[in-house]
């Protein structure tokens, strides 16, 4: 009985410690009933001049990052800061810079961003930018926050720690990494490169010139073409890959799984010394001109084709 009621006193002292806590953080950021909202806004315009292929960069630690197709030789850039006091927006800065038709935006005194209290950050920029059908977007990255790119061909290196990347109808190389988080292209063509440590990989309705997708902890999915004399290679540690490819694809075939099963709806002619059971396949779908290896270790394996 007596244990019980040290137990019970000492509970009831960590609540009013922690509530303690709670008000004096409260108190000294004066953010009183707006803890997680960043209900204080400014925002920043500014359009650039280009010639030719124009190459961005931006350096972002909270906020969403949106890039969209505009107009021919020009770059427009909306930025919204967002802060929970007047005092915090006033510290957040967007700083801008031209080089010839290199542009280079970055994020300035937001050094306390990475505090987030109960889970929500304190600063933000979301950015939105417009740029020509052809641009370079390397690198983009932010630490907290969604990437979205729309309708633009050219080299690519987005990265978050923490957030989705969308990529749609685009065209070029694509690298794509995120810690946690989806990574989806949908529509376009090109070599991708795209990886999650805790999140889905998904291709959707795209020809591919090459695949490295790879997640730890996640599903993986494609459904589009692979072109002759690719190399496709796609890894999942824990999670499903289903891949659905035309009925006249061509292929050579490693698809390995540690446990679970393997599904291919083509007719595959197993290679000399290859296996062909429950969870290893190796062999050729047709006259083999592309190469395409499959692992996962925990989960199954299913290629499809496409209806047609």
């Amino acid at each position: 009985m007596k244990k019980r009621i040290t137990i019970i006193l000492l509970s009831l002292a960590l609540v009013l410690v922690a509530v303690g806590m709670v008000v004096s953080v409260v108190g000294a950021g004066g953010i009183i009933g707006h803890i997680g909202e960043l209900d204080k806004m400014a925002t920043t315009d500014q359009t650039f001049a280009v010639n030719g292929v124009p190459t961005i960069s931006l350096q972002d630690r909270n906020g969403t990052i949106t890039v969209t197709r505009g107009e021919e030789n020009s770059v427009v850039i909306h930025a919204v800061k967002r802060a929970a006091t007047d005092e915090m927006l006033a510290t957040l800065q967007v700083t801008m810079q031209q080089d010839g038709n290199r542009i280079t935006i970055g994020t300035t005194g937001d050094n306390s961003a990475g505090f987030a209290f109960f889970g929500y950050s304190r600063m933000a920029v979301d950015y939105q930018i417009q740029v020509p059908a052809h641009a370079d977007l390397a690198p983009i990255k932010s630490s907290n926050g969604r990437i979205d790119i729309t309708g633009v061909a050219g080299q690519f290196d987005l990265s978050t720690s923490n957030g989705i990347i969308t990529a749609r109808d685009v065209d070029g190389t694509i690298s794509a990494q995120t810690s946690n988080g989806r990574v989806s292209v949908i529509g376009g063509r090109g070599t991708l490169r795209l990886g999650s440590s805790n999140g889905i990989v998904e291709v959707r309705d795209v020809q591919a010139t090459g695949l490295d997708l790879r997640t730890s902890n996640g599903r993986v999915s494609f459904t589009g073409s692979l072109a002759p004399g690719s190399k496709n290679t796609v890894e999942t540690s824990n999670g499903t890959v289903a891949m659905t490819l035309p009925p006249e694809s061509a292929l050579n075939v490693d698809l390995r799984s540690g446990n679970g099963s393997i599904h291919v709806d083509f007719p595959v002619t197993t290679a000399p010394n290859g296996e062909n059971k429950r969870n290893a396949v190796q062999g050729v779908i047709n006259r083999p001109d592309a190469d395409l290896t499959v692992h996962t270790g925990n989960g199954s394996i299913t290629l499809t084709k496409q209806s047609i």
